[in-house]
């Protein structure tokens, strides 16, 4: 055998582990998909956003990423925030200054009528501001102070979880 076929008989040799190094990686991916969605649903009773998990290959491995735009303020959480800026950005010009007319979903499971649900939250309606088929109508304004505080998001933390979780079954597939 000259040196050249060996380097061919090396290659194709080589090609033959990259290719099942590649199909365990993915397989591992998989469960690891599979983990994350187990733990968002242990901690929250559905999915959030780990729906959107895939598997990306690199030129140095595989990746699993989460696709949803939201997905790092649900892992990592936010602190509160005001969002009048961001609901007024292209907001109209009254005679009042800049406003927004926002729909808000009414949500019909918490029991009692729709009229009460407006009330316990501070909001109104009117012929105006009119509702239909669960959806409320809210205004913002310049004038408004303090109204559109967004509370935060509590980090999840499910991606710390699903890495304990995968480096346990490791540790448990070695024992055997």
């Amino acid at each position: 055998m000259s040196i050249l076929s060996f380097g061919n008989l090396f290659r194709r040799i080589t090609k033959k582990f990259d290719d099942k190094k590649k199909q365990v990686e993915i397989e591992a991916a998989k469960r690891v998909i599979e983990i994350w969605q187990e733990e968002d649903h242990r901690q929250n009773g559905h999915t959030t956003y780990t729906h959107s998990l895939v598997i990306e290959e690199g030129s140095d491995g595989v990746y699993v990423k989460a696709k949803a735009p939201y997905a790092k303020y649900l892992e990592h959480g936010t602190h509160s925030f005001d969002m009048k800026p961001g609901l007024l950005k292209n907001a109209k010009i009254g005679k009042h200054g800049r406003y927004r007319v926002v729909p808000l979903p009414i949500n019909r499971t918490r029991g009692g009528n729709i009229g009460d649900q407006i009330r316990s939250a501070g909001m109104f309606s009117s012929r105006a501001h009119g509702m239909a088929s669960g959806v409320m109508f809210r205004t913002v304004t310049d004038r408004q102070v303090g109204k559109w505080i967004h509370p935060g998001i509590k980090a999840m933390n499910l991606r710390e979880k699903t890495s304990a979780r995968v480096k346990a079954e490791i540790k448990h597939t070695k024992a055997e």
